[in-house]
C-alpha cells in the first residue's frame, strides 16, 4: 500500500522544463515576461559559521556569522526576429549610467534597481515555487555569435546582480508543520 501511494506522487514531481521569468524595471518602465527564456538557475543560500568553545579545551560550537547569497543569476534568452527582451534590457543598462559614463547611484528617484522573479510552475502552468530577486540589476549582457553555417536560434545571456533573494512556496503542504511555517 504504500509503494502504491509513493509511486502515485511520482508523476506530481517538478520538472526543470517547467518555469517562467518575469524582469522589472519600474524607472523606466520595464517589464519583460520572459516567454522566451530557455535556462535560469534558482539561486541559493549559504550560512558562514565560525567555531567557538566557551571552555578552553572543550568541545566547540558553531555559530553564524552571516548569510550569503549568490552572486548572481544568468538567464539565457531565445532572440526572436524582434530582439524585443535584448532591446529592454538594453535600455535599462543605458538607463544605469549618463551619456558621459558616469554611473548613477542605484537607490532614490533615479535609482535603477528592479526585480527579478523565477517561478517553478507544475504541469498545468500553476506556480508552485517562486524566487524574488531583490534589488536586481542587468550586470553583463553576453554578446552572441553570427555563422553561416548554423541554423540554431540565437540566444543570449544576461546576467543580474542582487542584493538577496526571499522565496514563496504556492503549493505548501496543508495541515502540516511546513504549511504553517511557509505560510507567508
Amino acid at each position: 500500500m504504500k509503494i502504491s501511494r509513493f509511486l502515485a506522487h511520482i508523476d506530481s514531481m517538478a520538472r526543470q522544463n517547467r518555469f517562467e521569468v518575469e524582469i522589472f524595471q519600474p524607472k523606466i518602465p520595464l517589464r519583460i515576461r520572459g516567454m522566451r527564456v530557455s535556462k535560469a538557475a534558482i539561486p541559493g543560500r549559504k550560512f558562514t559559521t565560525e567555531a567557538y568553545s566557551e571552555i578552553p579545551g572543550g568541545p566547540a560550537r558553531k555559530y553564524l556569522q552571516k548569510v550569503e547569497y549568490d552572486q548572481d543569476i544568468t538567464v539565457t534568452f531565445l532572440g526572436d526576429n524582434t530582439y524585443v527582451d535584448r532591446q529592454a534590457i538594453e535600455a535599462w543598462m543605458e538607463y544605469m549610467y549618463n551619456g558621459d559614463y558616469a554611473m548613477k547611484y542605484p537607490y532614490g528617484d533615479n535609482g535603477y534597481l528592479g526585480t527579478v522573479v523565477l517561478r517553478q510552475l507544475d504541469r498545468a502552468d500553476n506556480a508552485i515555487y517562486e524566487v524574488e530577486l531583490i534589488d536586481a540589476f542587468p550586470e553583463t549582457l553576453s554578446g552572441f555569435s553570427l555563422d553561416t553555417s548554423s541554423s540554431a536560434i540565437q540566444t543570449f545571456d544576461v546576467t543580474f546582480g542582487y542584493r538577496y533573494w526571499q522565496s514563496s512556496f504556492e503549493n505548501e503542504p496543508a495541515n502540516s508543520i511546513l504549511g504553517a511555517l511557509f505560510k507567508k
